[in-house]
This record gives C-alpha cells, structure tokens and sequence, in this order.
C-alpha cells in the first residue's frame, strides 16, 4: 500500500507475470528453525500460509497525537487505510461532481473549436445538399446535415456539463490528509507484506528482501511472510490455535458462559495480531549504522530497539503459549462431555424403567430355569424307569418257556 490514491481504471497485465494462472503455484518451503514458534505444534507449512490474516487497519498508537485527533474529528476509525487516503470533507456527491469538473479542460477547448466547425460542416452539407438537390423538400436537407448536428449538440453539453461541475466545485475535493499525513498512515499501517515491492518503503528493505528471496522464489505469494519472519509466523500458529479452540465441542456450549471461563478470542487475535507487527516493524526500520563502530550512534539506538523488541517478543510468545494452554485444557472438558452426551443418548434410547425389566426378567429366568431343570430329571429318571421295564419284558417273551409269537421287526 502506497500513499498514492487508488487509480480505479488501472490495468495489469496479470499473464506477463511469473505467478500467472497457467503456472503451478510454488510448492512451501520448509519452515526455519530460526522462524519457528518456541511452541509445540505440527501445523504444516501451507495451513500457516493460508492462516495468517490479512488487515487494512492503521496502528493508532504509532500515529503521533495531532494525526489522531485529526481522525477522531473526522470520524475515521483507521480501520481501512484505503478508505482512510480517499476520506474528503465534501459529501460523495460533491466528490462526484469534482471529478466531472476535471474533464472541463477537455471538454472546453474541443467545444470552443468543436461545436463551430461541426456547424459549418453541417452548413455546407445543406448547401452542397440544396445544390444538388434543388427540388429536395427542407426536411431532406435538414437530415443530411442531423449527425453533425448531433455532435455539436453532444459536445455542447458535455462542456456544459463540465462547466456547471466546475462551477459546483470549483477546486477538487479538500483531503483530508495531506500527502505527508498518508505517508504516515501507510507507514503505520499493518498488513503483512506479500511481494517484495512492499518491502522499500522500511529503512531496513534491502535486509527484508534477501530474507524473502532467501526463503521464496516466487514473486508473490500471499501468507508467504509467516514461512519468513517469526512475528507473521507467531501470528499463523494464534490463528491456528484459535481455529482449534473454535472446533471444540466444549467452545460450542454453554459451559464456559455458566463457569466464566470464555476468553474473547477475538480480541486476543487482535491483541496478538498488532503486537507481533509492532514487533516486526521496529526490526524493518532499523537503521543501518555508517560504521561498524559499536559505539556509534546508530548501532547504540539500534540494540536499544533489538532489546526492547526482543522483550516484547518474549511476551507475545507467553501469550500464545497462554492461549495455547486453554486449548489443551479444553481436550479433557470434551472428553468428559463426550462421556456425558454418550450416557445421554443410551438414557434416551434404553430408560431406567427398561434397564429394571431387564434384571425381573434375569430373576423370571433364574426360576424357570430351575423348574426346566427338575423337569427334565424327572423325565430323566421316567425314561430310566420306562427302559428298565422295557428289557424285563423283552427277557421275558425271548425266555425259552415263552409260547406268543414275536412280531418281525
């Protein structure tokens, strides 16, 4: 983002470019040691890259006092820089008016020598008309000589048009930032770079791009920052962190509302978001010292920035670790609910009056089963009985002194 004002009618020709859409997007690198959270995650590079989150905001904090009022008079809540470098204090429609005023140095002069010279082609051509035509009835000759008519007309009110815009706003639209007061703002702005034409505008650009070329080889790529810098990376892994927070069952419910114990995750993103570009942005503009001398100056001023950033970064990382620590003690709270939900829907399906029949019916069982059981011994004994009497009778008719006739089998 630079401090010039947006041109809406620019063109780019997006085919020339090495990222165009007939070429594969890059394949991630892998992700440096040196820019790895001091954390424990296993989120791959491409989930970081498409993590880290993108703003247009302005860090108030970083804009001196009279730039703030100035905004605060003006009602701008600098969250859109782009809207922020087109604010005017004149309303659309008078915007819109200023702009049509502008095209007056055009519309002027062709009107001035424009709309004659269409007259007087249109009059000869009625001449010439009437001259070769004499019998030709005035409506012919008038026809002949309609479209240069219409363009005189057409040119006479554009530049009617233009005047009365002029007129309506005579000078552009009042700014309401002057061209320093943007470069501020852009200064102060804090989205991540995503090519390294963003990179000149920090003192220390020369520094930031062999980092980005030493890490990417495409021109662009958004979210590359967070696979070069450790702050856009610790911003990734909060993002990432806050993602799985969100996918908790436990997050979803009214528990943590019940017990107090919601953080506002949103606003601790932001908190995270802002202090890691603080961060970052202290390091890009840095100085470079003219001497090696480290008694100089500028490397003095320099390792006082280092320090004090180094000191916030160690906060920011126990922030994130804090965050961190919530989701994992959110992991048992979902088991447990897990438990509970399972428990619930067995109640649903199988009540207690159900699971009472169940230990009847295990008694019923018990005592008929002991009623089969005597049954079947006595049946036992009968056929031991009834087998026993069987063969006394069989000896006695297979007895020699027997005199009935047996019947063949």
């Amino acid at each position: 983002m630079g401090s010039e004002r947006a041109d809406p009618d620019a063109e780019h020709d997006w085919a020339d470019q090495e990222y165009s859409a007939d070429r594969y997007p890059p394949q991630p690198p892998p992700i440096p040691a040196a820019v790895r959270a001091p954390l424990d995650y296993s989120y791959s590079a491409t989930e970081l890259m498409a993590a880290l989150p993108r703003s247009e905001a302005v860090d108030v904090d970083a804009l001196p006092a009279a730039l703030q009022h100035k905004a605060r008079i003006h009602r701008d809540d600098l969250d859109n820089i782009i809207e922020s470098q087109h604010l005017t204090t004149h309303p659309r429609s008078e915007v819109a008016w200023a702009h049509i005023a502008r095209a007056h140095r055009f519309t002027a002069p062709i009107a001035k020598y424009g709309a004659p010279a269409a007259g007087v082609v249109a009059a000869l051509t009625m001449a010439a008309t009437r001259w070769h035509h004499p019998a030709a009835p005035t409506t012919d000759i008038l026809t002949a000589a309609a479209p240069f008519d219409y363009i005189a007309a057409g040119i006479a009110a554009a530049a009617l048009l233009t005047w009365w815009g002029r007129r309506r706003s005579a000078t552009s639209p009042s700014w309401v930032y002057n061209d320093d007061e943007l470069k501020t703002l852009d200064a102060a702005s804090i989205d991540w770079p995503a090519v390294p034409e963003e990179l000149d505008r920090y003192a220390n650009g020369d520094v930031l791009r062999r980092e980005w070329h030493g890490t990417w080889l495409a021109r662009i790529q958004p979210g590359a920052a967070a696979l070069v810098w450790r702050e856009p990376h610790l911003v990734a892994v909060a993002a990432l962190i806050a993602r799985d927070i969100q996918a908790s069952p436990t997050w979803n419910s009214e528990l943590l509302d019940i017990h107090r114990v919601r953080v506002d995750l949103n606003r601790t993103l932001r908190d995270v978001y802002l202090r890691a570009h603080r961060i970052w942005r202290a390091r890009a503009n840095l100085v470079t010292p003219t001497t090696k001398d480290p008694t100089d100056p500028v490397a003095r001023r320099n390792a006082e920035i280092t320090d004090a950033a180094d000191d916030a970064w160690n906060t920011l990382v126990t922030l994130v670790r804090q965050l961190q620590s919530y989701r994992q003690a959110l992991i048992p709270v979902d088991i447990i609910r897990a438990e509970i939900a399972a428990l619930q829907q067995s109640s649903m399906r199988i009540s207690d009056d159900a699971v009472r029949q169940l230990h009847v019916d295990a008694a019923g069982n018990e005592l008929h089963a002991g009623a089969l059981g005597a049954a079947t011994r006595e049946l036992a004994d009968l056929n031991a009985n009834l087998a026993a009497r069987l063969a006394t009778l069989r000896h006695s008719l297979t007895t020699a002194t027997n005199g009935l006739a047996l019947r063949a089998p």
